[in-house]
């Protein structure tokens, strides 16, 4: 079933401030989303 195949999905990293960033941890807690 093609529809539910992950084949040519997009993974996207979450992690704001780097892996495992242990620092002051600036800036915003969301990022904005563009839904164009």
């Amino acid at each position: 079933m093609p529809v539910n195949c992950p084949y040519r999905a997009r993974v996207h990293n979450t992690q704001r401030d780097g892996l495992a960033a242990l620092g002051d941890n600036q800036g915003e807690w969301y990022e904005a989303s563009d839904f164009d």
